[in-house]
């Protein structure tokens, strides 16, 4: 399976690709055509207090790509009995970790057993290229 970076990175030659096909794409109907590629479902599982979750939740604030937040606390999930952490609670059942951000949506590529794309750089390269860039 290619690197999430990859993924991201494909979508964006697309993008320019279909934009050099023609002289010149007016940036609302690029825009409107990288916005028809975002998945409609998207959730951002995230820590209220962490510099990544910000990351990653500022990037789809400036981009205007709505999504549903789902908070968790540091301590969701923590368990003396399992080693660290529980399973069963908090964000484990994403990605195998408890790690957060996680990007959760129909489409959006993950690695392999994961529900979701885990890191916030990538979370970010995923949403500027469905998203048509960088905020004017």
């Amino acid at each position: 399976m290619a690197s999430l970076s990859a993924a991201a990175m494909r979508a964006s030659r697309a993008l320019a690709g279909a934009a050099s096909n023609t002289q010149r794409i007016p940036r609302a109907g690029l825009a409107a055509a990288a916005a028809a590629a975002m998945p409609t479902d998207l959730k951002l599982h995230m820590y209220q207090s962490c510099q990544f979750c910000c990351r990653a939740t500022l990037a789809l604030g400036w981009l205007k790509v709505p999504h549903e937040r789902v908070y968790y606390g540091f301590a969701h999930g923590a368990s003396a009995d399992e080693g660290g952490y529980d399973t069963g609670k908090g964000p484990y059942f994403l990605t195998g970790k408890k790690s957060l951000p996680v990007l959760e949506g129909t489409g959006v590529p993950c690695r392999g057993g994961a529900k979701g794309m885990a890191e916030s750089l990538e979370i970010c390269s995923y949403v500027a290229a469905c998203g048509g860039g960088l905020p004017p």
